[in-house]
């Protein structure tokens, strides 16, 4: 990203578009690569691809405290980056072990105590119904109304399951917008590779939303768990298939009628149901820790608003 700092206490080679700061004096580097990530003080002027130059750098004002009290604010900035990153290696070990929970679970490879019925071995296209989204310009996004969503979200914001939207558009857009359904699974139909053609998440709210265009609905006709079919979909299995069915190049499209040729195990109801809550459980873990995380990263925006303005000066 332009303008972002990176503080580095070894030998390296500079690569191309890279600029490096040399301190003249004693100073502590990597509270001055904090300082510009934290202020962006950088005025990118450009009518074409913006750049960043070394006068623009050399030119650009920084506040610099004494090198003691630059040692002690890095210090105390240091104590929550340990703990930001000591919540993000835990976050990673939550969610490789949610990863190898779903490859086992979703296979049949494990079975939870209690089940051992046969899956059931379907097509797609054989257990419910396509339809398209409509409308949903960028233009007509705004800030509160009907609840919406983009295909594009279906990569940026979601994961698995839709839970809190990224987008509304008014009463009059969602009258020409199409309406989902709760239990509906939400698949992307364009996307820029194979690997990503048809992410999909499950919709499972019971207020109303509407779909944007390059998204395919499908309903489900028999009974099921919806957010069980949407971790299957996006199961190894599944994307190899979609793989296979994605056309394009530059962008990729898939269409209705390859995802209902999309071949899948599905377990029992109540096996389903119980795989569903192990899963969710696994999810809601991360999510608190996640949002410790997101704490951690307010508490040290808040310290930086403070000391690295000099509004709160630390004891030497």
């Amino acid at each position: 990203m332009l303008g972002v700092a990176e503080y580095r206490n070894i030998d390296f080679d500079a690569i191309v578009r890279l600029l490096v700061l040399f301190p003249k004096r004693p100073i502590t580097g990597n509270l001055i690569a904090e300082y510009i990530n934290f202020r962006k003080p950088f005025y990118l002027k450009s009518t074409g691809v913006p750049q960043l130059t070394a006068p623009q750098i050399a030119n650009t004002p920084i506040p610099i405290p004494p090198l003691a009290e630059q040692r002690k604010i890095a210090e105390i900035l240091g104590v929550w980056d340990e703990a930001i990153e000591k919540q993000s290696r835990l976050i990673e070990k939550l969610e490789l072990r949610k990863r190898a929970l779903m490859q086992r679970l979703l296979t049949g490879r494990t079975r939870l105590p209690g089940f051992n019925t046969p899956w059931q071995k379907v097509k797609l296209g054989e257990i419910g119904k396509f339809d398209k989204g409509v409308g949903v310009p960028k233009e007509k996004i705004v800030s509160e109304g009907c609840k919406a969503i983009t295909y594009g979200e279906i990569y940026t914001k979601y994961d698995y399951v839709i839970k809190d939207f990224a987008s509304y558009i008014d009463s009059d857009t969602a009258q020409t917008s199409k309406q989902i359904s709760s239990g509906a699974i939400i698949f992307a139909g364009s996307g820029e590779t194979l690997e990503d053609i048809g992410k999909c998440v499950a919709f499972i709210d019971n207020d109303k939303a509407y779909a944007g265009g390059d998204i395919i609905i499908f309903n489900p006709s028999v009974e099921g768990d919806s957010l069980v079919l949407s971790y299957i979909l996006n199961s190894p299995v599944a994307i190899a298939q979609k793989r296979r069915y994605g056309q394009g190049h530059s962008v990729v499209h898939i269409y209705q009628k390859d995802l209902a040729r999309i071949e899948l195990e599905l377990p029992s109801l109540p096996e389903q149901k119980a795989i569903a809550e192990v899963l969710t459980t696994a999810d809601d873990e991360i999510a608190t820790h996640r949002k410790k995380l997101d704490a951690l990263r307010l508490q040290k925006h808040g310290l930086m608003q403070q000391l690295l303005t000099g509004k709160t000066r630390v004891k030497i």
